[in-house]
């Protein structure tokens, strides 16, 4: 199988909307058209492609507050044919390199995930990415919390019905070599072969600063 690694475009707006409709399950938080849209226009939405059809998404959705940036990493869907060779880790590593290279002031306070506690596949990937749990998020991202319905039903001393990610910098730079020396030929455990081809971050001047962070 050959997949193609790249940023997603305006014109994929109704394509990703659509794809989210038709692959969401109870563990993935909904977005709205508008989210979507507004992800792609700020460059943050990555896709896979096979024969022009998306068959993973995944974004970095930006919460404007007091003339900040404060970014939530979601929204990551991997199709079942092309669950098994890491690609959320690729995806994941992808935004970090985005955040380097265009929003270097959010790292690493203002990034953030929150993952369902029952969806242990997620909760288990993206620790190894080197997100680490807390107990509460800056406001931004609380203040949804305020009108949950499940805020009720919460344990003492939770804050939230999701797990709350941070994560440092160290990790971050880990995210970042992970990107650059990511190998383009994978084999799943059924010994399946995929290759990517990416297009992503290809610039001369990206990769020198990319390369700069993990120097």
């Amino acid at each position: 199988m050959d997949i193609t690694l790249r940023r997603a475009e305006h014109s994929d707006i109704p394509g990703i909307v659509a794809f989210y409709e038709r692959e969401s399950d109870p563990n993935i938080l909904r977005r709205s058209a508008r989210e979507v849209a507004n992800a792609v226009d700020l460059g943050a939405i990555f896709l896979f492609l096979e024969r022009n059809q998306i068959v993973a998404a995944s974004g970095a959705f930006a919460i404007h507050f007091r003339e900040e940036l404060y970014f939530e990493y979601g929204g990551t869907i991997v199709t079942r044919p092309f669950r098994g060779f890491d690609l959320q880790d690729i995806f994941t590593s992808a935004r970090f390199c985005f955040g380097v290279l265009f929003h270097p002031e959010s790292l690493p306070d203002r990034v953030y995930t929150f993952i369902k506690p029952d969806n242990a596949p997620s909760n288990e990937n993206i620790k190894g990415r080197g997100f680490s749990l807390r107990e509460t998020a800056p406001t931004p991202y609380m203040r949804p919390c305020g009108t949950c319905k499940s805020r009720a039903s919460l344990p003492p001393g939770r804050r939230c019905c999701y797990n709350i990610y941070g994560i440092d910098m160290e990790a971050i730079r880990r995210n970042v070599r992970y990107f650059l020396e990511a190998s383009a030929e994978r084999t799943s455990s059924k010994g399946t072969r995929l290759e990517i081809t990416s297009t992503l971050f290809r610039d001369a001047r990206q990769r020198a600063i990319l390369h700069s962070v993990i120097a």
